[in-house]
């Protein structure tokens, strides 16, 4: 008899996307001056479809069911650009802020991703993290009441 696989699917995540040239082109979200960016990923597809439907994006763009193995291969292809992935953002401008609490760096959410479990971030990039965060405020220090 052969064996049979007994193991379950895993969940699928959703993205937003648009056809660009035969390859799908991902929303993501530039997070302050810098260079980093930030990929928009939700649990559900009721999640995505409230965020994409909040924003002013066009009607090319769509919510895409991607899973595990997929989404790992376009982090580490095509969008190693990709610093920060950006768990079921909210679509409202007030929850940007409270966003960037939730970031988690790109090689974490793969190592999610791949073995199910979230590895630790490596010291000094921890999300949030002044030195880290584009547009953060630094700390200069006691102020001084004068």
């Amino acid at each position: 008899m052969r064996g049979r696989y007994t193991g379950t699917r895993a969940t699928p995540q959703y993205v937003i996307s648009r056809r660009e040239k035969g390859a799908p082109e991902l929303l993501n979200i530039a997070l302050g001056a810098g260079d980093e960016k930030a990929l928009p990923v939700f649990s559900s597809e009721m999640l995505a479809r409230g965020f994409l439907r909040s924003g002013d994006l066009g009607p090319e763009w769509r919510v895409r069911e991607s899973h595990n193995g997929e989404l790992a291969s376009l982090l580490l292809g095509p969008y190693t650009d990709v610093m920060w992935v950006l768990p079921n953002p909210l679509p409202e401008p007030l929850a940007a802020e409270d966003a960037l609490l939730n970031l988690l760096d790109r090689g974490s959410f793969v190592s999610f991703l791949l073995t199910g479990s979230l590895r630790s971030p490596p010291p000094g990039k921890m999300p949030g993290a002044p030195s880290e965060t584009p547009g953060a405020p630094q700390d200069t220090g006691p102020s001084r009441a004068g």
